[in-house]
């Protein structure tokens, strides 16, 4: 698969903003699932790439990770951060947002991390970008710590094999998505 560059996906998250969060209706059931199998109740320190508006997190705070588990967001949009930073604001004491210059080198100390989560984010990425982002995913984790990935695939129903072919027939005309972009936003 073809990924966005990291000028694309900035200028795409940048614009669509909190219409994020309008992806909730076929999101939520995979994410869903996700926490119930990633015992985020037993974890301490929480990284997650790509971050968006912070809803999942925002989750997280409020109702599933334990008091003293901190939380950081990592995301390439300044509109993503910035939504995210109002919502977590109840949350400051324990949870960072930080904008990522698009590399995926990490600034978290090796092995410091038990959860590194990443929701619909490597639907955007190539392959060598995947890589790299997986490289420095195993280097921050701690040696039980979880790998959590939630990723588009081609659907297990109607409704979600049709949602896949949509954002299929999107990167592959990725030449035109800023005119997507645009009906979008």
């Amino acid at each position: 698969m073809r990924g966005f560059s990291v000028d694309q996906a900035r200028a795409f998250y940048d614009r669509f903003g909190r219409k994020q969060d309008w992806q909730r209706f076929y999101e939520d059931p995979a994410i869903g699932l996700l926490i119930e199998h990633a015992a985020f109740g037993q974890a301490h320190r929480v990284l997650e790439f790509g971050c968006g508006t912070g809803r999942f997190a925002e989750h997280l705070l409020r109702d599933v990770l334990p008091a003293e588990c901190s939380y950081l967001g990592i995301d390439v949009s300044r509109t993503m951060v910035d939504i995210a930073q109002l919502r977590l604001r109840r949350w400051s004491d324990r949870a960072a947002l930080r904008l990522s210059d698009g590399s995926a080198r990490l600034d978290k100390v090796d092995r410091t991390v038990d959860r590194f989560v990443s929701n619909y984010v490597f639907d955007l990425l190539d392959a060598e970008q995947i890589a790299s982002v997986l490289t420095q995913a195993h280097r921050v984790l701690v040696p039980e710590g979880l790998l959590c990935l939630v990723s588009l695939t081609h659907g297990c129903g109607r409704f979600s094999r049709l949602v896949s072919r949509m954002w299929d027939k999107f990167i592959l005309s990725r030449p035109r998505w800023s005119a997507v972009v645009d009906r979008w936003t």
